[in-house]
């Protein structure tokens, strides 16, 4: 009898405790679901010997996955989509921009497509005020690229300056091809906008703006690395401090499975796509029998891995977050 008068007391209490959660709870919170609004911010902390740096989500492009491999025989696409699972038919392709603090200088490698691109990208400006870092400390913006997604950030909504006291660097041979003013004429009608958009950025930029060549130091520990062919003056870099080095590889390789396990496919988005596909196959090889740390402007977030042989081409090797640093 005491046994079941405790459970029938128990059992009235916890009605009664639901019944009470259920009428002060507005209707729309009377299922365990989450709110739909959106992921916490996109940020993400890691040292490279004493520096600081930062990988900051811009959002995400959502690519068709055949853009990943234009040349190859629908078949074997077929089968290898297959083979790894990719059962969608479109892929969410990160952005992760890069921000390095050395202690003496911030400096933000790309700079999204500040919100002028596509409706899932253009959230750099937000994620960065979540980590703390104010835009108008950074001191350099050095681009990889003049495509949308890495240098339509330059500017604001009023088509100021977003990094009010930065220096900004991009690589010679890239400047001088998106600043060509005949360029327009000569490129696909859907390439025209691509076009327009990174001169006006190169424009309102102008003042602090220089160019760089293969090889050079743009910031101690920074240096650049033509990779081209993804644009003719597409660049990466490398970052040294204490000895370790974080390669970042920018639109090199743009899909975690495709790019490395079939180097020889061309991205739709290449503007030279042969010499796109020698550099990635160059650039990979490179990274495998280096075994260097590598963020990816495109890869999984937060983009940080290595690469390894697989047999006739490559694997990515994502890098297990760290919760301390």
């Amino acid at each position: 009898m005491t046994t079941s008068r405790r459970h029938l007391l128990r059992s009235a209490a916890t009605t009664a405790l639901a019944t009470a959660l259920t009428v002060a709870a507005p209707s729309g919170m009377r299922t365990a679901r989450a709110q739909e609004t959106g992921q916490a911010p996109g940020f993400y902390r890691f040292r490279v010997g004493r520096a600081l740096c930062t990988v900051i989500s811009d959002g995400n492009l959502v690519v068709p996955v055949e853009n990943y491999a234009v040349n190859a025989d629908p078949a074997e696409l077929s089968a290898f989509r297959e083979a790894m699972a990719l059962e969608a038919a479109r892929h969410p392709t990160q952005t992760n921009v890069l921000h390095i603090a050395t202690g003496d200088r911030s400096i933000l490698v790309d700079c999204g497509s500040g919100g002028r691109f596509v409706e899932t990208a253009g959230h750099l400006a937000r994620n960065m005020e979540a980590a703390g870092i104010d835009p108008a400390e950074i001191d350099l913006v050095v681009l990889s690229h003049a495509h949308p997604d890495h240098c339509w950030g330059l500017l604001d909504e009023f088509d100021e300056p977003a990094y009010p006291g930065a220096e900004v660097l991009i690589g010679a041979q890239e400047h001088a091809f998106w600043t060509d003013e005949g360029l327009a004429s000569r490129v696909p009608e859907a390439m025209q906008a691509m076009v327009a958009g990174a001169q006006r950025q190169l424009a309102g930029v102008a003042d602090r703006l220089r160019t760089f060549e293969d090889g050079e130091e743009l910031a101690p520990g920074l240096r650049a690395h033509a990779a081209f062919g993804h644009t003719p003056g597409h660049t990466t870099f490398t970052f040294e401090s204490d000895g370790e080095v974080l390669f970042v590889s920018a639109d090199t390789f743009n899909h975690p499975l495709i790019s490395l396990a079939r180097p020889e496919w061309h991205l739709g988005f290449d503007v030279e796509k042969e010499q796109a596909a020698q550099t990635r196959r160059r650039v990979l090889e490179m990274l495998a029998s280096e075994k260097l740390r590598t963020l990816g402007y495109h890869m999984p977030w937060p983009g940080l891995g290595r690469v390894v042989r697989d047999g006739d081409g490559f694997r990515w090797i994502a890098e297990s977050v760290v919760w301390n640093l």
